[in-house]
């Protein structure tokens, strides 16, 4: 608050961007003298037409006479990726029902010295201003940092990441990776097994009896006929697989393919198809049929979350198993955890009672030396175990959140399901012993309930 004189009053908000006057009857005179006074205390936002016609007032309490700036605070910059960090292997369904698997474009190609990712830097943002004239500087914004992954590199300006290698760029764990491309016409008695750590493409196809290994992805264009392959990233098979009743697809990430066919396939990602016939199938993930088929037939289909398909089974009664809500490496991880964190929790209770004692000598001062480093080595222990419980326990969180998630396994069937068929939930099971048509299979109460699609 501050008085220009017995009648006038000027006062700002508590933020400081209103100014605010107050005029306690009697007409004022001398108004130049008085408006220099105000623009003396009012040194910014001050409303000088207004306060003329104020100050004809012979009473007013707190007129708003001045306006202040607030700061506009800067925004965070930002990394804008050059290329498509999420692509799918689902392909393109068309107004008939079928599958384009031509148009699949799955793959990420680069080439050497392109730009993968620009830093978008933070704005500084506009300073504000009270109305006493006291300038408010802005909070900047903050510039993110580029992070180098494999075969990439960050330019002087730190502003760029660009491929030092031609190949296929991925997105993993916050970091932009290049890895390597090999790309070979078939995999025959021509080129033999392969075994490299980028990405591979076969144009052709995969035969009998060769193998294909891989660090990366692989896009086989034609078929895999009774050929292996073993790799960390994501499996495309354009054509289709024919195992041959042997291992046909073991990846990490996810597998699409037009058909499978007397193959063993597993997954960890999800595994989309048009037709599985006679294999044995496992995903850590999803089973999605596709097209107009949508079709499982005979075998074994395993999935940890959810089967979707058209049909399931065939008219002739062919035995076909379809299980949902059990994956024994996301049970074991939990019970393992469950484990580790009763040993860790006993030797918690140890220390706490060896503890105990030396704090009783401690409080009767009968702690020598030697017990006293004794007594500060098992706090410095204490605590190294209470943050491993801590770490211990938000894992065991995740792992049991992942396993409730397997109780609510779901089996879809948007067409037929026909007897010979079998639904299993976790430890629930049902035998279809006639047509269903549009159903959805769940576990409720430990028991399978069958619902309309």
């Amino acid at each position: 608050m501050h008085k220009i004189n017995n009648n006038i009053i000027l006062e700002s908000s508590k933020d400081g961007f209103q100014g605010y006057i107050t005029i306690l009857g009697k007409r004022i005179s001398a108004k130049e003298d008085i408006i220099k006074d105000i623009s003396e205390y009012f040194k910014f936002g001050l409303d000088y037409s207004l306060l003329e016609d104020l100050l004809e007032m012979k009473d007013l309490e707190k007129g708003l006479i001045a306006r202040g700036l607030p700061e506009i605070d800067g925004e965070n910059g930002c990394i804008e990726y050059k290329f498509e960090r999420n692509k799918t292997l689902t392909p393109k369904i068309d107004e008939d029902g079928i599958a384009n698997y031509r148009e699949l474009d799955s793959i990420n190609k680069i080439t050497k010295d392109q730009t993968l990712a620009i830093v978008v830097e933070a704005t500084s943002g506009t300073s504000g201003r009270k109305v006493t004239g006291e300038i408010i500087p802005p909070k900047k914004g903050k510039t993110p940092k580029l992070r180098a992954g494999r075969n990439t590199f960050i330019t002087e300006d730190g502003l760029k990441l660009k491929a030092s290698v031609d190949g296929l760029v991925e997105y993993k764990s916050g970091k932009v990776n290049v890895l390597e491309l090999l790309n070979v016409d078939s995999v025959d008695k021509s080129i033999g097994n392969i075994d490299f750590d980028g990405n591979i493409i076969v144009e052709k196809n995969l035969i009998n009896g060769f193998m294909i290994k891989s660090k990366g992805s692989v896009e086989i264009r034609g078929v895999v006929e009774g050929g292996s392959i073993s790799c960390h990233g994501d499996v495309l098979v354009r054509g289709g697989i024919q195992g041959h009743n042997r291992l046909a697809v073991e990846a990490r990430g996810d597998l699409s393919t037009k058909f499978i066919e007397n193959a063993d396939i597993d997954v960890k990602g999800n595994i989309t198809s048009e037709s599985i016939m006679h294999s044995n199938v496992s995903s850590r993930s999803n089973i999605i049929m596709i097209g107009k088929n949508g079709l499982i037939v005979g075998g074994v289909c395993r999935s940890s979350y959810e089967v979707i398909a058209k049909v399931i089974g065939s008219p002739m009664a062919t035995k076909t198993i379809v299980e949902v809500g059990i994956d024994s490496e996301k049970i074991n991880k939990k019970e393992n955890l469950k484990k580790e964190l009763s040993i860790s929790d006993a030797n918690l209770e140890k220390l706490n009672k060896s503890l105990l004692v030396l704090e009783k000598l401690k409080f009767s001062n009968k702690l020598d030396s030697n017990k006293l480093k004794l007594y500060n080595k098992l706090l410095k222990a204490k605590k190294t175990i209470y943050l491993e419980n801590i770490r211990i326990e938000n894992k065991l969180n995740l792992a049991n959140e992942e396993v409730n998630r397997l109780s609510k396994g779901r089996v879809r069937v948007s067409d037929t399901i026909y007897p010979g068929s079998k639904i299993i939930i976790g430890n629930a099971c049902l035998n279809i012993k006639k047509e269903i048509h549009k159903s959805i299979f769940c576990l409720e109460n430990g028991e399978i309930r069958i619902e309309s699609y």
